[in-house]
């Protein structure tokens, strides 16, 4: 099978998101399985360096990858040698995957799939939930859907969720029903099996080396919810002295600017540690000394911090927004609040009251992360759809 996958920021950029890592994964696991894939991306978030070459295929972990320059502001932009390389490209492959929406590359991959009749699967990846409809440029987004969007997502031969949730949010809010399917993301658990040594992350930030904490990491984003986190943060402070809060990633849209404003205003600049973003070692050791981690998300489709947190034996905290809330929730494998400050307060302090609680949340989470989003059992669940649809 050959699978064309486009998506508009792909790995190693990171600044946009978990996507373009977990589309990464899973994409190296499709080609150990014997499809062969390539991918057409632009270079958002990257830059132009001595392992990655821009507007020139690429090979990364057997992986074909071509990144495209793009013209135009951050709200839109396009790329003319993209839509070149799409229209060839498109009758070389038997599958079509686009990834997320609301941008050049995926309308026009939608509308050259049509036009080529090939046949394509969309991936809306939070981008069609209805609260990213409402979260910001509402009705520009809506204009847009009704005038452009609508026809690439109705169009598709199928649309794949990552979560069950996800799913029922998007077909009820849109009333889509042409054929979908639910494949989670996945994580390579043999990059989790070894802990860092306890402490290392204390150690290089002052301000927590004698203190607990706990652990946002995600993009510093409106829709994370961190202004439930900061306001609950506020009486988990008051109550216990020795918790300070710490939020590692990327600005997204200035925002951090707004959360820091709100930490100013609540007197808490000496109790909130704000890292910028982390990366490989630095991740694994952030969890390895958090007490707990913690996702107040309003919307969120998947949640890939989540498990890995549950891979490092880190208990987590997960608003009911967030994709997967309901699989923790089944299994017991965190804990699972309201998009409130009050619920988030309770449900963290329920953790930071009870080590036998974190113990069990901690020893149930990677059974979960075994069970349901090893990277191998993903891809093949993956593989099985494609095919289903090809036949």
């Amino acid at each position: 099978m050959k699978l064309l996958v486009v998506t508009h920021s792909y790995y190693p950029s990171f600044q946009l998101g978990g996507p373009s890592r977990s589309i990464h994964l899973i994409n190296r696991y499709l080609v150990r399985n014997g499809i062969k894939v390539m991918v057409i991306s632009t270079n958002a978030g990257l830059r132009e360096n001595e392992g990655i070459k821009f507007n020139k295929w690429n090979n990364i972990d057997g992986v074909d990858v071509k990144y495209f320059n793009t013209y135009g502001n951050k709200l839109y932009n396009v790329s003319p040698g993209m839509l070149i390389e799409l229209y060839k490209k498109m009758d070389d492959s038997d599958l079509v995957h686009i990834s997320p929406l609301w941008n050049f590359p995926c309308i026009v991959a939608g509308l050259i799939s049509r036009l080529k009749k090939k046949k394509y699967v969309l991936s809306p990846r939070g981008t069609l939930n209805k609260e990213s409809f409402n979260i910001k440029n509402s009705l520009l987004k809506k204009t847009y859907y009704k005038l452009l969007a609508e026809r690439i997502v109705k169009g598709s031969s199928a649309i794949h969720f990552t979560s069950e949730d996800e799913m029922m949010n998007v077909t009820n809010y849109l009333e889509l029903n042409q054929r979908s399917f639910v494949v989670p993301n996945g994580i390579n658990l043999e990059e989790y099996k070894e802990s860092p040594e306890p402490g290392n992350f204390k150690k290089k930030h002052e301000l927590i080396t004698c203190s607990k904490y706990i652990l946002f990491m995600g993009r510093i984003h409106k829709k994370k919810g961190i202004d439930i986190l900061i306001k609950a943060f506020k009486i988990l402070n008051d109550k216990f002295k020795d918790i300070k809060l710490v939020i590692a990633g990327f600005d997204n849209d200035g925002y951090e600017c707004v959360v820091r404003e709100m930490v100013a205003s609540l007197k808490l600049d000496n109790e909130v540690i704000f890292t910028g973003p982390l990366y490989k070692d630095e991740i694994k050791e952030a969890f390895t000394d958090a007490e707990c981690f913690v996702l107040p998300s309003y919307s969120e489709n998947f949640g890939m911090a989540v498990i890995e947190a549950m891979a490092m034996g880190c208990p987590v905290v997960v608003s009911n927004r967030v994709g997967i809330y309901d699989v923790i929730k089944k299994h017991d494998a965190g804990v699972v609040v309201e998009a409130n400050e009050t619920s988030l307060f309770q449900g963290i302090c329920s953790l930071i009251d009870s080590s036998e609680l974190r113990r069990e949340l901690s020893e149930r989470g990677k059974i979960l992360v075994n069970d349901y989003y090893e990277i191998d059992k993903v891809a093949k669940k993956m593989i099985a759809n494609y095919e289903s649809l090809l036949q």
